[in-house]
């Protein structure tokens, strides 16, 4: 038993790997092609980069439903929402010493509280139907309609006029997609094998995975902090909650519904999503500044959530 569990181990610790390349490639490519194509730098590092960074989880949480088990998928999307609004923004803010932030960004923090609320509203009864994921999707839909109108509509010359660079960029694009759906699949079946042999909700594994896939907006966000742009590494992050929010748990709820054994692993998870929102709110308030020492606060708070989880996962299984 020991054996296997290390090996799958080791197989989550490659296809994680492959995943975080894969991911950093893609959107060292996407972003200048939606350069390219006239959006505004706002809409690059909330909206482009934000849908690109998604795509760990979305591949993981299709494959996850197509397969029976979406409550993986789920666990794996709120988990890398936790994950991302507390442990990544601590470390980028612990590693660059601070994120400084723009007026206009609290404001847009705000609203973004109410579209991560969303999904919590729509589970309240137990469960994430096929419905119910519809609407998460045209919520998202309309969202990015109204985001892309405001947007620049003035291209850039970052590739030029040559068609030859922009079909190698997209060539590229593709290809780093298929590296990451391959790294799914090696994922998403070692976990299947870990949750079995330690009898633990899949729901929880997701969780604990999710991590993993936030390796690229860590990329991301530290190398845009340090460049002094900091409001392009926390775009990224949030345009990622944002989109993982509504559009990939309304794609794995649209394939397979959302029907956890134990729901209320995942009502306090969605909790610990719009708190986190909230706490990140509160921090920026008072100097539109996340500094070294709150960023240390979010990392604690990341790992106090995971032992909430993992307490009530316990009490759960205890009592049944």
């Amino acid at each position: 038993m020991l054996e296997g569990l290390l090996f799958n181990f080791a197989v989550i610790a490659i296809g994680f790997l492959l995943l975080s390349k894969a991911a950093s490639e893609a959107i060292k490519r996407a972003i200048p092609l939606a350069r390219h194509w006239g959006f505004s730098e706002f809409v690059v590092s909330f909206l482009f980069i934000g849908l690109v960074a998604i795509l760990p989880e979305l591949v993981i949480g299709i494959i996850s439903a197509l397969s029976g088990a979406p409550s993986f998928g789920a666990g794996v999307v709120i988990g890398s929402n936790i994950a991302d609004l507390t442990l990544i923004v601590g470390l980028v803010a612990v590693l660059t010493n601070g994120i400084s932030l723009e007026n206009h960004t609290f404001g847009d923090m705000k609203k973004l509280v109410l579209f991560i609320a969303l999904p919590l509203v729509l589970f309240l009864d137990g469960e994430l139907s096929r419905i119910d994921g519809l609407a998460l999707i045209i919520s998202f839909i309309i969202y990015l309609f109204f985001m892309l109108r405001k947007s620049s509509t003035t291209p850039t010359t970052e590739l030029g006029h040559n068609n030859v660079y922009v079909a190698r960029e997209i060539v590229f694009l593709l290809g780093a997609v298929i590296v990451m759906i391959f790294s799914a699949y090696l994922i998403t079946d070692a976990a299947k094998q870990i949750n079995s042999a330690l009898a633990l909700p899949i729901f929880f594994v997701g969780i604990m995975v999710a991590i993993g896939t936030c390796t690229p907006e860590l990329i991301v966000s530290v190398k845009s902090n340090r460049q002094k742009h900091g409001e392009l590494g926390l775009g990224d992050i949030l345009g990622n909650v944002f989109a993982d929010c509504l559009l990939t748990l309304g794609i794995i709820a649209l394939v397979a519904p959302i029907k956890p054994g134990q729901p209320l692993l995942v009502i306090t998870s969605f909790f610990l999503v719009i708190f986190s929102m909230i706490t990140l709110l509160v921090l920026s308030k008072s100097e539109n500044r996340i500094s070294k020492d709150e960023g240390i606060y979010l990392i604690v708070l990341y790992f106090f959530f995971l032992a909430i989880q993992f307490g009530l996962e316990q009490i759960i299984t205890n009592n049944i």
